[in-house]
């Protein structure tokens, strides 16, 4: 269910944070790129994407919580896998955010440093995930845009969203909640693998899985397209008989799948020209995955609409 306490519970994780702003943008939102950290016994996703997993490095005995997923799934070769894991006297949740790890501190409450500069007004934050709780746990999902105004940290929008145990990957679809018309200059996108029940009570053992995100514009001529620049603007979104796609690739044309909410391959093709159709009259209303692969090795992915007929 959507929520008005995801502040509450953004203040819950990062209270003990420090927000910081990097030259980077959000990249790899299919977590299908990922490093090897040489200093700890973990992977991390690639792009500006941290996890508690560092803790690890101050404190040889702090368990790893986030993962490379490569058995379930959404689409593509991996997922991220968050997982609670018992550390000393109480849980802790397997946490993901756009963020990054100071490790040259010894206070591990100030290292984990979040936010990235951006300055746009998405509509809407989408992707897939899949829950496998212990006892009444829930997991979270969360976006805020702030910005700084006269010293002071001031939310310009958020979308939140609290998950409870699902038998398969679900996608979300969260429209962003706007509280000024301000531009914001920072984004933070979070997701834990407890956010407990009434009373936030972690359970051990609660994994969360995410994977194939992004964040959703509409523009005036009904166009679709996600954060940064891309090769593959879509429109329109929601579509009921035809979705169009133009292609901006200067490595060339390269290959288009669409996928189901339950990952199962619709369509695959070569793009031979810059504007592509498909026609999706005949299929169920929901919520479908489309992947570009350009021949520079780049990979892009989103998210349309099949509205009702």
């Amino acid at each position: 269910m959507k929520m008005n306490k995801f502040s509450l519970l953004l203040i819950c994780i990062l209270l003990p944070l420090v927000t910081v702003w990097a030259q980077t943008p959000i990249e790899n939102a299919d977590f299908e790129e990922w490093n090897e950290d040489t200093g700890g016994n973990y992977v991390e996703p690639e792009g500006y994407w941290a996890t508690l997993n560092a803790v690890s490095k101050l404190f040889p005995i702090a368990p790893v919580t986030a993962f490379r997923e490569t058995e379930l799934v959404q689409a593509g070769n991996f997922a991220v896998k968050l997982e609670s894991k018992n550390f000393l006297v109480a849980p802790i949740g397997g946490l993901l955010a756009t963020a990054f790890f100071d490790t040259q501190v010894t206070d591990p409450t100030t290292a984990l440093k979040t936010g990235q500069p951006f300055t746009d007004r998405p509509e809407r934050f989408t992707g897939w995930y899949h829950y496998l709780p212990e006892a009444d746990d829930s997991a979270t999902i969360g976006l805020e845009l702030s910005k700084w105004i006269d010293g002071e940290h001031v939310i310009i929008g958020e979308a939140g969203l609290f998950v409870h145990e699902t038998s398969e990957y679900n996608s979300y679809d969260l429209e962003i909640e706007y509280f000024s018309d301000e531009t914001p200059d920072s984004i933070l996108i979070v997701f834990g693998s407890s956010a407990g029940a009434e009373d936030f009570n972690i359970h051990a053992g609660s994994t969360l899985y995410i994977d194939n995100i992004n964040l959703v514009y509409e523009t005036e001529s009904g166009l679709s397209i996600a954060d940064g620049d891309r090769y593959v603007k879509l429109f329109p979104n929601p579509a009921r008989d035809r979705v169009q796609l133009k292609i901006n690739d200067w490595k060339g044309l390269g290959n288009l799948k669409v996928y189901d909410q339950q990952g199962r391959i619709l369509l695959e093709d070569d793009i031979k020209e810059n504007t592509y159709s498909i026609s999706v009259q005949d299929w169920p209303a929901g919520a479908y995955i489309y992947k570009y692969h350009s021949p520079s090795g780049r990979e892009e992915s989103g998210q349309f609409i099949v509205s009702q007929k």
